[in-house]
């Protein structure tokens, strides 16, 4: 069917792929088909300047349903249908379902992306049957390394637990889309051949093109500036944090987005083997979420060291301006002190001084006095009493 409606029912066109593998980019590139991703997308950001074309309803949902597993999207080891109960699953299952109805009404033709989805694959895939819609899958395959390194940058994730991330999102995407179709995309022959990439994926989805759509998203849409790094197999190979089973993964799908399809049923092996590695998978897990737990705790407590640390630096800066401020006073109080001291000298060398004169004077009184009791004890002065009376009264009248 070419964009008409399945009895009604919108076709659906899902987005896999790792995080940070180009999907975003690729749903861009889909919108030239009259593909709708809806009007509820989640804003641009910084790691992804152009848009995410997400639906944040969706990216809700699926973000709910990782933590019902106690996983977050940056966990390794998830197995959906072994963590979750029938129940709780067919839960979700009904919750997508609606969900898909909101975004399926008055459209012909709907994109659903998030790089959550591949591992989340037993919801959704469960709700498109029980509506019987029409679903075709389109899956962007990106260069570990490329990824690891993009990852480093954004959520500084280690090489070894990017891989590992790559390698379960890359074999879920397949496990459930290529029996399905799934027209696989290379992120870096996208960028640079848009044009025969697109015109690759109409013919494989069987929808025209409109080509002044295409040219506005090569013009403003397009940026292999965006693009940082480009590797090839053999660097791969020499990853320090590389193992076999991640290049065979790599190799064939790489090779499909090439139209190799001879290596189609090289696909088989390589999903037993994923199969077989699920419980490795979940105890690497388990140590990263473990580890994450610890690291956790260890950040938290270097903070509460470093905010006492903060704290007591500040008391001490405090208290040192108080030291500071009191050395400023004692000083002065020490010169207040001096000049003090040296003013209570000189009064003591006034008062030395001023003792010895009164010493000089209680002498000079003394032998006054003894002169006076001499005086006063002589005959002369007895004799000369009367006349000296009869002086006071002469001086008393002459003076009336």
């Amino acid at each position: 069917m070419i964009r008409g409606m399945n009895g009604g029912k919108p076709r659906v066109l899902v987005v896999l792929g790792m995080h940070r593998s180009g999907t975003s980019l690729l749903s861009a590139g889909l919108e030239v088909f009259g593909v709708d991703f809806g009007d509820n997308l989640i804003p641009p950001r910084e790691d992804n300047p152009r848009g995410y074309w997400e639906d944040a309803r969706l990216v809700a949902l699926n973000d709910e349903i990782l933590a019902a597993c106690g996983f977050a999207s940056g966990d390794v080891g998830l197995d959906l249908e072994r963590m979750m109960t029938p129940h709780l699953l067919d839960e979700f299952v009904l919750r997508a379902m609606g969900l898909l109805e909101e975004l399926s009404v008055g459209k012909c033709l709907i994109g659903i992306k998030d790089p959550r989805m591949p591992r989340l694959m037993p919801v959704w895939q469960t709700a498109f049957d029980r509506l019987e819609l029409q679903v075709d899958f389109v899956v962007a395959v990106r260069h570990p390394l490329s990824v690891a390194k993009s990852l480093a940058r954004r959520d500084k994730l280690s090489q070894g637990k990017s891989f590992l991330l790559w390698y379960e999102h890359s074999c879920r995407a397949m496990q459930w889309s290529r029996k399905r179709g799934a027209i696989l995309v290379d992120y870096d022959r996208f960028l640079s051949s848009p044009g025969s990439e697109l015109a690759r994926l109409g013919r494989r989805l069987s929808l025209p093109m409109d080509t002044v759509a295409r040219d506005r998203f090569i013009a403003e849409v397009l940026d292999v500036g965006l693009r940082h790094s480009v590797h090839d197999g053999d660097d791969l190979v020499r990853a320090r944090a590389g193992f076999d089973a991640l290049l065979d993964v790599f190799r064939v799908m790489a090779g499909l987005a090439a139209d190799r399809f001879d290596l189609s049923s090289e696909w088989d092996g390589l999903e037993v083997e994923f199969t077989r590695s699920q419980p490795l998978l979940a105890f690497a897990g388990q140590l990263d979420q473990e580890l994450w737990r610890s690291s956790t705790h260890f950040n938290a407590e270097r903070q509460r060291f470093l905010d006492t640390e903060t704290a007591l630096r500040e008391e001490v800066r405090r208290t040192v301006a108080i030291m500071q401020q009191c050395e400023v006073a004692r000083l002065g109080l020490a010169g207040e002190l001096a000049a003090v001291q040296e003013t209570h000298v000189t009064l003591q060398a006034n008062l030395a001084v001023q003792a010895g004169e009164l010493e000089k004077v209680r002498a000079d009184r003394d032998s006054a006095e003894q002169q006076l009791n001499a005086l006063l004890a002589s005959r002369s002065w007895r004799f000369t009493h009367l006349l000296r009376l009869m002086s006071q009264n002469l001086r008393r009248l002459v003076g009336s």
